[in-house]
C-alpha cells in the first residue's frame, strides 16, 4: 500500500505571498527605527524619484540583512508551488479535464521556467545595492579621499549600474508574479471553477 500525503496547494502559495508582506512590513519598521532619513534621502532611489519606493525599506542594514534572511521564506514556497502546479496541470491534461491546445497548457508549458527563474533570482536585489560603489566615487575636489561620506555619484558610461542591476531582478520578479496570476486565472476558467467563487469569465479577463 502506497503512503499518500495530501495538502492544499494554494496554501503553499498563500504562505509564500504572506511572507512577502511580512518582509515589507518588518523592513519598513526596522528601517524607520534604525536608519537615518538623511542616508535614505541621499540615496540614488530617493534622489531620483523623490519618494520612498518600497525598495528603500530593504536596502539599508540592518533591514537589508533581515530581509535577505526572510526572503527565502517567500522564495522557497513559491518555487515549490510553481513546480507542483506544473505537474497538477499535467495531470489534468492526462485525465482529459483540459484540452491539449488550451491557453492554460500553453502558459504553464512556457511560463513555468520563467516564473521559477524570476523567483529564484529575486535575491539578487540584496546583492546589488542601488547606491553601490560601482558608481560611488571620490569627488573631483578631493579625488584621494577615503571618507565615503564625501563621495559623489558618478554614472559609468552615463548608466547607474548599481541601481540597474538592483532593479532588474525586482522587475523580472514582478513580471513572473503577473504571469502566475494570469496562469491561475486561466486555470479557474478552463476547469470551470468560477461558479464556486461567483466570478464571471469577463471579470477575470478584465483583471
Amino acid at each position: 500500500k502506497k503512503n499518500e500525503w495530501t495538502f492544499h496547494l494554494e496554501a503553499i502559495r498563500f504562505w509564500g505571498l504572506a511572507a512577502g508582506g511580512v518582509l515589507l512590513i518588518l523592513g519598513k519598521i526596522v528601517t524607520n527605527m534604525t536608519t537615518a532619513s538623511g542616508l535614505i534621502n541621499a540615496g540614488y532611489i530617493f534622489s531620483t524619484y523623490h519618494f520612498r519606493h518600497t525598495c528603500v525599506y530593504l536596502d539599508y542594514n540592518p533591514s537589508r540583512t533581515l530581509s535577505a534572511l526572510i526572503v527565502m521564506v517567500q522564495t522557497l514556497p513559491l518555487c515549490f508551488f510553481i513546480v507542483a502546479f506544473y505537474f497538477k496541470v499535467k495531470q489534468l491534461l492526462i485525465k482529459g479535464e483540459i484540452a491539449k491546445d488550451s491557453t492554460l497548457v500553453w502558459i504553464t508549458g512556457y511560463g513555468t521556467p520563467i516564473m521559477f527563474i524570476t523567483q529564484v533570482y529575486f535575491f539578487m536585489v540584496f546583492v546589488n545595492h542601488p547606491d553601490d560603489n560601482t558608481f560611488h566615487v571620490p569627488s573631483a575636489a578631493d579625488p584621494t579621499s577615503t571618507d565615503k561620506s564625501t563621495w559623489v555619484i558618478q554614472d559609468y558610461y552615463n548608466y547607474p549600474l548599481g541601481f540597474i542591476f538592483h532593479y532588474l531582478p525586482y522587475m523580472f520578479w514582478q513580471a513572473g508574479m503577473i504571469l502566475m496570476a494570469i496562469q491561475h486565472n486561466f486555470y479557474l476558467i478552463e476547469t470551470d471553477k468560477l461558479k464556486r467563487v461567483k466570478i464571471t469569465r469577463d471579470h477575470l479577463y478584465m483583471y
